[in-house]
């Protein structure tokens, strides 16, 4: 028969060699007993009074801590009173110097007449950590995944209505050559079709750049990009696909933007006014859109500024509408093309931010570098 002192010393030496924090609770949950790696963790982290903590009552130190610490004292004392077998709560145990979770584990037994608990502390700091790794790298490619959703919807969009524009001068230039009535108006449809085509070959060269920058996979290949020829475009866009009657959208400005001002971008940035434009007039919520659009120019940087007498958008909104400081596309209130835009202005090394119009609505204001 196993000599009894023997046995508990031996048992004692295996507590004491085990690296986890262990604690026997008496049926008041008073604690009795501790081992080495308990009163090694309690002298590490400068916890108040003897570091075996023998007398403590751990219940009482551990309710109305927090929420964590009532769950604790709950489970354990569940545990004692024989309501339940175990108890178990993982929990965050942060020091100064590293970021740490611990498990514990509550059982009880009975010693003759008399109910204990044992709990102990594992030590899963390196379970959690990578755990927080795999939903991180989830998250990121869920985020990329909706991303490049957006790139191809905008894109699509955006040649979308090029091609459109491309179809209804070619339908007019084929009708002037049936009525055989080619005149100057003729070849200046053809001219227009031959810029709208390269810009489709130009859109569909940059979305290669675009899918990099998205994914942080690649930088954008930016040169200098006529401003005022983009702004002049889009806005010639924007009127034949909502009309130009003083009824439907009314956009002033363009004859006072200058003759040619260069930006540094890339052909994405057709996208970037496009849109803007656009939202303008979506958002519009009276029976017509007046847009007023300006570029002003510094020493460093050209600013393009598009106001809009729509319902404003309040200084709370401001930041959300781009997506900013929430997930992307699940913002509140983001829309696909304001998430490009400040997208793309982002990597042009930009800015674009939105105040209030003269005109009641709200203005949007871009800040793009000038090239060297």
């Amino acid at each position: 028969m196993p000599d009894p002192a023997l046995a508990l010393m031996l048992t004692r030496q295996a507590l004491d060699a085990l690296p986890v924090n262990v604690a026997i609770l008496d049926a008041e949950g008073r604690i009795v007993w501790t081992d080495d790696a308990w009163r090694q963790f309690a002298t590490d982290n400068d916890i108040e009074g003897q570091p075996d903590t023998i007398g403590v009552n751990y219940l009482e130190v551990s309710r109305d801590t927090d929420e964590l610490g009532d769950a604790a004292a709950e489970g354990i004392g569940a545990v004692l009173a024989g309501d339940r077998t175990t108890f178990t709560l993982e929990y965050p145990c942060h020091s100064p110097d590293e970021q740490r979770w611990f498990l514990m584990w509550a059982g009880s037994f009975d010693e003759g007449d008399d109910r204990f608990a044992t709990v102990a502390h594992f030590d899963v700091t390196d379970r959690v950590l990578a755990e927080n790794e795999v939903e991180a790298a989830a998250e990121q490619l869920s985020q990329e995944r909706d991303q490049l959703a957006l790139l191809n919807q905008v894109v699509r969009h955006d040649i979308r209505n090029d091609v459109q524009l491309i179809a209804a001068f070619a339908d007019l230039v084929r009708e002037d050559i049936e009525a055989d009535a080619v005149d100057d108006e003729t070849v200046e449809r053809l001219e227009r079709i031959s810029q709208q085509s390269t810009h489709v070959v130009d859109l569909t060269s940059a979305i290669g750049d675009l899918s990099g920058l998205i994914t942080g996979e690649g930088e954008p290949s930016l040169g200098a990009v006529d401003l005022a020829a983009v702004v002049r475009d889009e806005v010639s866009k924007l009127e034949q696909t909502y009309g130009t009657e003083e009824a439907d959208l009314t956009v002033t400005g363009v004859p006072d933007l200058p003759l040619a001002v260069d930006v540094l971008a890339d052909e994405m940035l057709s996208s970037v006014v496009g849109n803007l434009l656009t939202n303008a007039v979506v958002h519009n919520e009276g029976d017509r859109a007046e847009i007023a659009v300006a570029i002003e120019r510094s020493d460093e940087h050209v600013h393009l500024r598009i106001e809009d007498d729509g319902p404003g958008i309040s200084p709370a909104r401001r930041r959300s509408v781009f997506g900013r400081g929430e997930k992307g596309l699940e913002s509140p209130g983001s829309g696909l093309g304001l998430y490009l835009v400040d997208r793309l202005v982002e990597a042009y090394g930009g800015d674009v931010w939105i105040e209030d119009s003269d005109l009641g609505g709200a203005t949007f204001i871009v800040a793009l570098q000038r090239p060297d």
